[in-house]
Order: structure tokens, then sequence, then C-alpha cells
């Protein structure tokens, strides 16, 4: 009785909710056990791992963004034949120590190089418990230089990690401190009680304020979508739950980042090209060289996530949705790109402006929030099953964008990586890229196991890199 009377004061107070649809979408990937981890590391150029430091830094972080205080309060889910249309609550945790957001690594992980690709295996095994009070995400340490944040992306998205690794640089900077010799691991960062009064609100659920929802003339086209990819594109093996995952890198240093970036603007036809199509079509094009499309149509799909946060109407308080699972994204069959060429970049580049514009970004992941759907199936069961044992497409492309530049003296960013597998969804690939002005760009690639031989994928990976660099991409 004690804890419905605390959990009804927090959503009086705002620090407490149900979660919204989006936001059960990665709990149900955490419950069914379809996903683990994504991780994002960061190397500053001073020295970063002081408790002291994590503390006063992220003290004010938790007041300002509670959603970074938050837990699941979870129920059980074991019953998969009844609907659950209701999502468990979000709340604010009582009691937060600095520890509560470390995670330790292993030596063996410790001892690998920022760009061994075993390292990026071994980060995105990490289980992070989904709720019963626990934090949805850790900070790790790789040397007293290179910070790890890990989410079970669970309130949080790839966004989320890079907004708080630069909150934290900005907060290192601004902190003078002197080692006291405090135990600050397990000294309290958050007592609910006594800091309820000065605890920033929860933001809503963004579902609640932007609509997600599948308008019905969209439906013909998700449907014919839906049978091009299921039957016609390409696939690869059957989704496990026990699958692991080969990892490449690419990097690009800055110099070279720069020039393509030139190549870009240069090549520019009514709009600007971003660096999202020209890897996408760099990507494809490897793929194609390498043979892997068996299928007759030779078609494959690409899934891109899309920062929703776009979305708010104006005037809204963007800065509350800083962090969280604030994201979409469309999963379209493409024709294979057989050469590389700036015209293929500029329809990429046009296409997902359209769908921005038109919204259709949100729409593929609007079907759960239709009435007809979550209040007559268990999404659970429905989710589950339509990743368990069905095929492999082809790549889900996640890109952050650029760590900013900032103005700090003493803390900068200095290189950056980003890191997740496809997990148990639906795809053979994963690729993930964020860019730093001192690190350049960097591209983890992950690869399902038992789909295509490794032998194609790191001629694949070569390819990628080549065209990235290549300068004599004609115009058609």
């Amino acid at each position: 009785m004690l804890e419905n009377e605390q959990l009804q004061e927090m959503i009086s107070n705002g620090h407490a909710r149900r979660m919204g649809h989006i936001e059960n979408y990665f709990g149900i990937a955490q419950r069914q056990k379809l996903y683990k981890t994504f991780a994002v590391i960061a190397k500053f150029n001073t020295k970063v791992n002081d408790k002291a430091l994590l503390f006063h830094a992220l003290g004010p972080l938790l007041l300002k963004y509670p959603t970074l205080a938050c837990t699941i309060v979870d129920t059980d889910y074991s019953d998969t034949t009844i609907p659950r249309p209701i999502h468990d609550f979000i709340k604010v945790i009582d009691v937060l120590k600095l520890k509560d957001f470390l995670y330790e690594l292993p030596q063996e992980i410790k001892d690998l190089k920022q760009d061994d690709p075993d390292l990026f295996f071994k980060l995105n095994e990490i289980v992070l418990p989904y709720a019963d009070g626990n934090t949805l995400w850790k900070l790790a340490f790789l040397d007293d230089y290179t910070m790890v944040y890990i989410s079970n992306h669970c309130l949080s998205d790839g966004i989320s990690a890079k907004n708080l690794l630069q909150d934290l640089e900005n907060e290192f900077e601004r902190l003078s401190l002197d080692d006291d010799g405090e135990d600050y691991e397990s000294k309290i960062l958050l007592n609910y009680n006594s800091d309820k009064s000065i605890l920033g609100k929860l933001p809503p659920s963004i579902d609640s304020i932007v609509s997600y929802k599948t308008p019905w003339w969209y439906i013909p086209e998700y449907i014919y979508n839906q049978f091009v990819i299921n039957y016609l594109s390409f696939a690869s093996g059957v989704v496990e739950r026990s699958d692991t995952h080969i990892y490449k890198q690419v990097h690009i240093p800055p110099k070279d980042l720069e020039i393509i970036r030139q190549r870009l603007k240069d090549n520019e036809a009514d709009r600007k090209i971003t660096l999202t199509p020209f890897i996408q079509a760099a990507w494809l094009n490897a793929q194609y060289q390498a043979g892997i499309f068996n299928n007759f149509t030779q078609v494959s799909d690409v899934s891109l996530p899309c920062n929703t946060r776009q979305y708010l109407p104006s005037g809204y308080d963007t800065d509350a949705f800083k962090y969280g699972a604030n994201t979409s994204g469309s999963r379209k069959f493409f024709t294979p790109v057989k050469n590389l060429t700036w015209s293929i970049v500029d329809y990429f580049n046009s296409y997902y402006k359209y769908l921005f514009k038109t919204k259709r970004f949100l729409y593929n992941m609007g079907i759960m929030t239709l009435e007809i759907v979550f209040k007559n199936q268990n999404m659970d069961k429905i989710i589950s099953e339509s990743y368990f044992g069905q095929p492999r497409g082809n790549t889900v492309f996640s890109n952050i964008g650029l760590v900013h530049d900032s103005n700090n003296k003493k803390y900068r960013i200095s290189d950056v990586h980003f890191s997740q597998s496809p997990g148990s969804l639906v795809f053979t690939f994963a690729m993930n890229t964020v860019s730093s002005v001192d690190g350049g760009l960097n591209i983890v690639l992950a690869m399902a196991e038992k789909t295509i031989s490794k032998e194609k994928f790191e001629f694949i990976v070569e390819k990628f890199k080549e065209n990235l660099l290549r300068d004599d991409i004609e115009q058609n």
C-alpha cells in the first residue's frame, strides 16, 4: 500500500507516468530478449575517470533531466494470450548513488584498443537488468581518458548518449575540484524525499505530443513495402536468440572527412546533401560488388532511424526531450546500386527528405499506436513472433551525427565511436556512424553470424571504405 501511495505522489509531482507506445516497444525488446545494449565510446583529452568530477557533474543533470534518474516499474508479462493495452510505469528512483551509474568492465575488455572490433562485440554483449529499480544506462571506463555510455535502449537512444557526453563535457569544464578524499562512489547523488521540490518534471512520452498514428491511406503502401521486403528482397539466415555478431570498423580521418563534405557540397543539385545518403549509396554499392544479392529481384531493405525530437511543435520545450527513446524510423526496399554516382546519392537524399516532410518516418512504428492493434493484441507476442525465426533482411543504419565542437579549453571529446549489433531484429547488418571534429568519422559495422561469409563481409567493408574516399564518382 505504501508503494502505491508513493507512486501516486510521484505521479502528482510529475516524477512518474505510464510509458508511451514507443517506450514500451523498447521495453518489449528487453523483456523478450530481442536486444542487449548499445555503446557510445568517447575519448577525452583530459582524465575523466575521476569519481569526484563525475559526482559533481552528474548531480545537476539528474535534477534538470529526471529521465536520466528513472527505472521501470515492471509487472508480470508471462501471459501472452491476453492484450496488455496499459503500459508499465516509469518513475524516478528513490535514492541514487554514483555507483548506481557505474559499470566496472573486466580487465580483458579494458586491454582492448578503442578501434578493436572485439571491443565493440564485448560491449554490446553486456546486459543491463531490466526494471526492478535498476538504472537503465551506465558509464564505464576503458582507461582514465575513455568513457563508455552503455544503454539497454529503454528511455534512451543514440542522441541521448551523444547529449549526455556533451553535457558531461561542459559540466567537467566548469568544475574546479580538489581531491578531498571522500568516497564519492557511495555518496548520494539524488534522494527523492529531500530533492523532489527541486527536481524537474518528466516530459510526457513523445508519441503523446507527436502523432505517430499511421493514417489509413498509408496502410496499402505499408503492406506493399512489407510484402516486397518479406518475399522478394535479400534475406540471409533466420533470427535466433543465440545469434552472435562479427564487427568491423571504418575510420575516416578529419582531413579526408572534410574532403568528402566538400565533394557533397560541390555535387548538390537543388538541395543540401548530407553524409547519410552518401554513406548508404557507398554501402549498397559495396554489397553489390560483393555479389551478396542472390534474390532474383536484387532488391534489399534499409532501415533508417529518425530523431523524432525534430517533429516537436514549435514553441515546445524541446530541451525537456534531450533524453529519452525519442525515435522512429523507416524501412524501405531499394534496387541495387550497381554504379556509385552522384545522381544515386541525390536520389537517396531526396527520398529521405520526402519521408521526413511527409512524416512517413513515423508511420511504421505508428502501427503500434493504433487502438485496433494495441487494445486487441498482446504486443510482446506480436513483436517477438515477428522477429524470431524470421529471415534477416539487409541493414539498419543509425547515424547520430556530429559530437559538437565545443570551445572548451580543458575538457574536449577527441574521438568517439557508436556501436550496436542487429541483435534479434530482422537485419543482417547494423551500421553505426558518429563523427567528431578532432577524431573524424567512425563507422562501426556489425554482421550477424551464419548469414554471409566472413570473407565477403571483409570484402564489403574494404570496398565500402574505397567508395567513401573515391574522387572519381560520376554524375550519372
